[in-house]
C-alpha cells in the first residue's frame, strides 16, 4: 500500500471536519464504533492465541483440564472478537440467491 500524499491528507482532513460540522453527532458515533470494535477484535484475537498455546501446552505437559480451559478461552475470545461485527458488514453475509445458473423458481 501507498501512503497518503499530503494533498490527500488536507483532502481527508477537510472531509472529516465537513462531516463534524454537518453531522457531529454521528461523526461522534462513528469515531467510537471503530476504536471499539478494532479494540474488541485486537482482544479477541489475544485470547485466541493465549488460548492455543495454553491448548498446546496442556497436551505437551499432559494435562487434560489445562487444553479443555485453552480451549473455552480461544472460543470465548473468537465470540467476543466477533460480537462487533454485523453480518452487513462481511462479504458472505448477504442471503444466497443459489449457485450460477440455477433456477429460483419453485
Amino acid at each position: 500500500m501507498m501512503p497518503l500524499s499530503d494533498h490527500e491528507k488536507d483532502i481527508l482532513k477537510q472531509l472529516e471536519q465537513s462531516l463534524h460540522e454537518d453531522d457531529p453527532r454521528f461523526a461522534a458515533r462513528m469515531e467510537g464504533q471503530s476504536r471499539s470494535l478494532m479494540r474488541r477484535v485486537v482482544l479477541g484475537a489475544l485470547c485466541v492465541v493465549v488460548g492455543l498455546l495454553t491448548v498446546i501446552w496442556g497436551a505437551a505437559i499432559h494435562l487434560v483440564f489445562l487444553g479443555v480451559a485453552g480451549f473455552a478461552v480461544m472460543v470465548a475470545g473468537g465470540y467476543y472478537a466477533s460480537l462487533g461485527i454485523s453480518p452487513s458488514r462481511l462479504r458472505f453475509g448477504r442471503p444466497s440467491m443459489g449457485l450460477p445458473g440455477q433456477s429460483q423458481h419453485i
